[in-house]
């Protein structure tokens, strides 16, 4: 899969766009070898999910992963004021952050809302929210930060 990108990957300068590129997919592919058999349903959203589905310039520092809400009935919320999970844990791949969530919901009209990936591409083992469904979710979260990677992304 080539990709052309530029700037910082893991928070770690790399050396060429070529080589930040197999470093994030590299970290991809190990990732979903350990989320096939520990989170059936797993899949990739955020910048990682836009640079999967060609955007070149969505320039992902890490790899947001969404599970689906765990079966287990005594697992806690880990609540902000915008998200909560019931479960976020954080790895490390390949020198890049994997933030995982599961049953990740978001507060919108007075309540909490599941936030979901309705449309997943699977592709070279990889299991990733398409571009529209990327785009809604930015759309969703509504932070100043996402409204700047739709501006970046998308100029006029």
């Amino acid at each position: 899969m080539q990709r052309k990108q530029t700037g910082l990957i893991g928070n770690h300068p790399t050396t060429s766009p070529a080589a930040a590129d197999e470093q994030l997919l590299t970290a991809m592919q190990e990732a979903a070898a350990w989320l096939d058999s520990a989170h059936p349903g797993w899949v990739i959203f955020g910048s990682a999910a836009l640079w999967l589905n060609g955007m070149e310039n969505a320039s992902p520092h890490d790899i947001d992963i969404l599970v689906p809400n765990p079966d287990d009935s005594d697992a806690t919320w880990d609540e902000g004021p915008l998200f909560r999970s019931r479960r976020r844990t954080k790895h490390c791949m390949k020198g890049i952050e994997v933030d995982v969530s599961e049953g990740l919901e978001i507060w919108r009209e007075g309540r909490w809302m599941p936030v979901t990936v309705n449309d997943v591409v699977c592709r070279d083992g990889l299991r990733f929210a398409s571009l529209p469904d990327c785009i809604r979710l930015l759309h969703l979260f509504d932070r100043p930060k996402d409204r700047d990677r739709l501006r970046r992304l998308f100029p006029d």
